[in-house]
């Protein structure tokens, strides 16, 4: 069996990609969707928004899903499976997408909770930049650029950074694009979640 039934790169081959893996599952084989669209780098969301596609495809196929939660804990992949996933307990796409989301994301809780904690204040200011850089470099030919784009969210949707970035005429570029840039983002995000204070 083929180890990839798609190349995200293009698009042709992302369109027909559903029709490929509802071959294999109904041909009794199994299938492995990261549904997130992406590797994981935010550090506020141990899960992203899922394409809603894996859903479809269980659908069609008449499958159920068995989420996964994969982490490096010192130097070593750590994997929790969890409990199948009957899209028949929900009542349309939206609520299935949310409740696979949830699942997906208690277990990534568990993995996180498996891990040494840190005092963020013996953090230096470009850790996390310095941390995403050091797992990509260990996968060759992956892109943070290219891969942020893959990362789901509903068209004409915009982050609040892009949002921010436009109005005071910055050109939005990735965090290892422009780490400076990047920084003068998240401050402009910073001031414009700071609540309001009324005398």
């Amino acid at each position: 069996m083929a180890s990839s039934l798609l190349n995200e790169m293009i698009k042709k081959s992302r369109n027909e990609s559903a029709e490929k893996i509802i071959s294999v599952l109904n041909k009794n084989g199994d299938v492995l969707i990261f549904p997130e669209g992406t590797w994981n780098f935010t550090p506020n969301l141990p899960v992203q928004r899922l394409n809603w596609g894996i859903i479809n495809i269980a659908g069609h196929a008449d499958v159920d899903i068995v989420p996964v939660a994969v982490d490096l804990i010192d130097k070593a992949y750590c994997v929790i499976i969890g409990e199948s996933f009957k899209l028949s307990h929900y009542a349309n796409v939206y609520d299935a997408v949310i409740g696979l989301r949830d699942a997906m994301t208690a277990l990534t809780w568990e993995l996180m909770c498996m891990k040494p904690t840190t005092k963020r204040c013996d953090l230096h200011d470009t850790y996390w930049l310095e941390y995403i850089k050091t797992q990509y470099a260990r996968i060759p030919n992956k892109d943070q650029f290219i891969e942020e784009s893959y990362v789901y969210r509903p068209k004409g949707e915009i982050s609040l950074g892009e949002l921010l970035a436009d109005m005071h005429g910055i050109k939005y570029k990735s965090m290892a694009v422009d780490y400076e840039q990047h920084r003068r983002i998240m401050r402009l995000c910073d001031d414009w979640n700071k609540p309001v204070r009324l005398r």
